[in-house]
């Protein structure tokens, strides 16, 4: 890893803190949302500047997922707020009996983006990852796992 992959890197797995850690204490889905996609971009921006072949299509596969996963995520958004005109997460309760497919849909989305086993996400996060410890990145590995 040369210079700026360094900076890179640096700058980035703390963007992946930031992003979590503002989303958690946030209460608008749509906020939360948007935190996330801090925290994902920083995800990839840090493959990059791991700059590893498997970290590279762990980057290209992740931003591709990443579509998906926050497509999912953000129509079943839309979906609640649409149909409750509330946004907010401790207003809203009891939506599994009147809106089970965006259960569903919505649940499939956070496993994905979370990293659950045999999802998408877990697929392309785990090649960033394991490139981070094939460069010898203790502390990037440990980061990117917390994120």
């Amino acid at each position: 890893m040369n210079s700026w992959g360094s900076i890179q890197v640096t700058s980035k797995h703390l963007s992946t803190i930031y992003g979590i850690i503002y989303a958690l204490l946030e209460n608008d889905m749509r906020r939360i949302l948007a935190y996330s996609i801090i925290n994902q971009v920083g995800f990839m921006v840090c493959g990059v500047g791991i700059g590893t072949m498997m970290s590279l299509n762990g980057t290209v596969a992740h931003a591709f997922c990443h579509i998906i996963y926050k497509a999912l995520l953000w129509m079943s958004a839309g979906s609640v707020l649409y149909m409750t005109g509330k946004s907010r997460c401790t207003d809203l309760g009891g939506l599994y009996k009147t809106m089970p497919w965006t259960l569903i849909f919505g649940a499939i989305g956070a496993l994905s983006i979370s990293s659950f086993p045999a999802t998408s996400g877990f697929t392309s996060k785990s090649l960033i990852i394991d490139g981070a410890i094939h460069e010898h990145l203790l502390w990037v590995w440990m980061v990117l796992e917390v994120a």
